[in-house]
């Protein structure tokens, strides 16, 4: 599939191609040269394949029949991102419960409390210090 680009490109190569064979075909018809006959055949020739190819790319162009070449790379970074790194948006529900039970654990520990409910003694080291 062709680019916006290049499908544009070939619309204007198109009309500028019927554009020279309308102009050959005058100017043969108007100063009548030697071969005026093979002037007038060549400027038909590039004026039906001048307006083809434009009037088909022009078709193209309104119908949307190109690729986006950025759309695809956006497209190609989305879908990299979502394959990195799960988000905290979908962190699981059993993830969840293993953090807050982490949590409540370690907040247990620190008021004196083990995870077995039985109080612990927190010996200090007085012997550096002096009152």
């Amino acid at each position: 599939m062709q680019t916006k680009g290049r499908i544009m490109l070939m619309v204007i190569a198109g009309g500028y191609l019927a554009y020279l064979g309308g102009g050959l075909v005058t100017d043969a018809m108007k100063e009548k040269p030697e071969n005026y006959i093979l002037y007038t055949v060549v400027g038909v020739l590039f004026l039906i394949i001048g307006a083809a190819c434009c009037l088909f790319n022009l078709k193209k162009y309104i119908k949307h029949e190109y690729r986006d070449p950025f759309k695809d790379a956006i497209e190609e970074d989305g879908a990299s991102e979502e394959d990195a790194e799960p988000s905290d948006d979908t962190v699981s529900v059993e993830e969840k419960e293993n953090i807050s039970v982490k949590e409540s654990e370690t907040s247990d520990e620190s008021d004196g409390i083990n995870s077995c409910g039985e109080e612990q003694t927190i010996e200090q080291d007085n012997s550096g210090k002096e009152d």
